[in-house]
């Protein structure tokens, strides 16, 4: 049985929200605990395909269940699992193209149902390693996939011209399952953390490390801009606050920008700053509200 981790569906969805995830959920014993909203949702995807796939048999009876060694001669195949080593994607339905549209050649596009009723990125992300593994096993990649909402509605995403976008996570994973890291990518806390098995275990490390993600709206294009300049901690972004010069008033006076050193320094020094005073406007009769 080989050793080399299997770059599944999951984990190259993973990748494209947060490499450190994708980097645990391959090499980490402690897989973390699914988020209620992941359990509620992966629940409702699988209700949702099971209803689709009862009624595509009943409008399509000669539809046959995925085998390998069967591949190309039926016209619909479905409950797929797709295996290109190390990458194994799996999809409900796969459908075959007329070979007058595509170049003479007998290929088949894919198809997923979600538990949604919109459609996310993460969907069209995963459509697209769907087509990549795909292309693989049948030598040329589907142009167009489809995903089938939790009403019912078949939404066809182009997948053509967007196999370049994936072809540097794909590499990245790849090296990862053929030289194993000694140490996981960078910790960088972003909006899917409050959904992520991994949340706690994260979330422990970035205060332990005193992370610079841990503040509000810091990117990680900031992140790699303070690396750059050898601050990697809160603590030590807190000592780059400068407090600006009075300027006289401006008629047109620019926004205020939020201040990433100074929240730092607020967090340092546990206080509450106020980075610049608000310009009340005062009229001749004033009303005050002091709601409690």
């Amino acid at each position: 049985m080989s050793d080399i981790p299997t770059i599944t569906t999951e984990v190259f969805v993973a990748y494209s929200q947060c490499p450190r995830k994708a980097f645990l959920l391959l090499f980490a014993e402690n897989k973390g605990t699914p988020h209620d909203y992941s359990v509620i949702l992966g629940k409702r995807r699988q209700r949702n395909r099971d209803q689709y796939l009862e009624k595509f048999l009943q409008e399509y009876p000669e539809a046959r269940q995925y085998d390998p060694k069967s591949f190309k001669k039926h016209t619909f195949l479905i409950e797929v699992t797709l295996s290109s080593e190390p990458l194994e994607a799996s999809c409900s339905v796969l459908t075959k193209t007329d070979p007058e549209v595509t170049s003479r050649r007998i290929t088949y596009e894919p198809t997923i149902v979600t538990g949604t009723y919109s459609i996310a990125s993460d969907q069209k992300t995963e459509l697209l390693f769907i087509g990549s593994v795909l292309g693989k096993i049948q030598k040329q990649e589907p142009t167009v996939g489809r995903i089938v909402g939790i009403d019912g509605k078949t939404h066809r995403v182009q997948l053509e011209s967007n196999y370049k976008s994936i072809k540097q996570s794909l590499k990245i994973l790849k090296k990862w399952c053929s030289e194993t890291p000694t140490e996981p990518p960078t910790l960088i806390l972003n909006k899917h953390c409050s959904s992520c098995q991994f949340q706690e275990i994260c979330r422990k490390q970035a205060e332990k490390d005193n992370s610079l993600s841990l503040l509000a709206r810091m990117t990680p294009k900031e992140i790699k801009k303070y690396n750059k300049r050898g601050i990697f901690t809160i603590q030590q972004l807190s000592y780059l606050f400068k407090p600006r010069r009075k300027r006289k008033k401006r008629k047109n006076p620019e926004p205020v920008k939020h201040n990433l050193a100074l929240q730092a320094l607020a967090i340092r020094e546990k206080k509450i700053y106020i980075q610049e005073l608000p310009d009340l406007n005062r009229q001749p009769v004033d009303l005050f509200l002091d709601i409690e």
